[in-house]
């Protein structure tokens, strides 16, 4: 069948469905929705031609049909399908594409075949490093070399449920990106890192999520992420190539100063300049009184915990440029603490705070508005700050 006949992913214009494509399946995933109890599967896939990659939601209504239909790495033909332009709401997108394809029990899925050539086995579409912050709630295809790894490890979360996390330190040569791989997909990486492979180890990030964690970006993974160790990319091809300049090198995979913390008492704290901003302190103190006059919580967004803001109809959040019709609640405390040199007026966040008093704040709200918390169950901490 000749090429002429299919169109290409950048032509496809949204509400057309006389559209017909000649792609490769490269991922194939499940997601899920709950609505009344119910939990509703549905299948989507990331499909790439010549370069050019888009993502296809398939319906629950349709999703057993098709997915019997498909396999990972062949080559089809499909028609009969709607372009759909994404919504704002819709962030957590896989690729850099402003549409997405919307399948249906009428869209016809016909196998070709492959020379393997003409259309790539994988594409990839990089951000640079110094893109990772405004890319927060989305997802992200990223390069660099592994700077640093930590073994799986096993920890109790916020909820005080069990989890096992690896992480690790990727560079471009000029920045540094944290990543965190949680339970399942952390100890399958956690094999691959034990592969004898060329190292250092270059790695390839599909869909990762792009959040933040003590102020600092930090990647994690989502349903839809997948690993690359030393791909066969020209882009791995080119670090490995300046990694042999023994300058770059040494930069790259260098090690970091690591900052002192410096253990001091209040009356210090309050004598410090600005040249101390930057600088990591510990202090050991009691708290004596909260100060209710800031409240103990605020209304949190979903997504970046950010404080909403009451608008009609719902609280905004101004920081995601969304609607929020129900957010989380999280802790916020003012405290007075002292110590033997003087008195100080510190804010507890939501993780300090839960840690300090072992609830959480949906907990507290639902306890008899008589409760009272007085400052004396908190008993001495130490704070860290910087």
């Amino acid at each position: 069948m000749a090429t002429a006949q299919y169109q290409t992913l950048d032509k496809l214009k949204a509400v057309v469905d006389e559209y017909k494509i000649k792609v490769r399946v490269i991922r194939l995933w499940r997601g899920s929705t709950r609505t009344d109890q119910n939990s509703k599967q549905q299948l989507e896939h990331h499909f790439v031609m010549q370069g050019q990659r888009i993502h296809a939601f398939v319906p629950t209504k349709c999703a057993e049909e098709i997915y019997s239909q498909i396999t990972v790495g062949r080559v089809f033909s499909i028609k009969q399908f709607m372009v759909q332009k994404y919504s704002q709401t819709e962030k957590f997108r896989v690729v850099r594409n402003e549409s997405q394809l919307i399948f249906s029990k009428d869209t016809i899925i016909q196998e070709q075949a492959d020379d393997g050539v003409t259309i790539p086995q994988e594409a990839f579409d990089f951000y640079d490093h110094s893109q990772l912050i405004e890319l927060s709630n989305q997802t992200t295809y990223l390069e660099g070399i592994i700077k640093d790894y930590d073994q799986i490890r096993e920890l109790k979360n916020k909820h005080g449920q069990d989890q096992k996390k690896t992480k690790l330190v990727i560079t471009d040569g000029s920045s540094n990106v944290n990543v965190t791989f949680w339970d399942k997909f952390g100890e399958s990486f956690d094999k691959s890192m034990k592969n004898p492979l060329d190292k250092p180890f270059i790695i390839i990030l599909s869909g990762c999520k792009v959040g933040k964690w003590n102020g600092e970006v930090d990647l994690s993974n989502s349903y839809v992420t997948k690993v690359y160790l030393n791909y066969k990319h020209h882009s791995v091809v080119h670090l490995r190539k300046l990694l042999a300049n023994e300058e770059f090198a040494k930069k790259a995979l260098g090690k970091n100063n690591v900052k002192t913390i410096h253990k001091i008492n209040v009356d210090e704290l309050k004598k410090l300049g600005k040249i101390a901003i930057e600088g990591l302190f510990m202090l050991h103190v009691t708290i004596k009184s909260i100060d209710p006059t800031f409240g103990l919580f605020y209304n949190a967004c979903t997504s970046c915990e950010k404080e909403t803001k009451m608008e009609n109809p719902c609280p905004i959040c101004e920081s995601c440029n969304r609607y929020v019709p129900y957010p989380d609640q999280k802790f916020r405390f003012h405290v007075i603490a002292e110590d033997m040199t003087g008195k100080v007026q510190v804010v507890l966040g939501d993780t300090e705070a839960r840690t300090i008093i072992g609830k959480r704040c949906l907990h507290l709200a639902d306890e008899p508005t008589t409760s009272t918390y007085n400052a004396g169950g908190l008993s001495d901490i130490d704070l860290a700050s910087n």
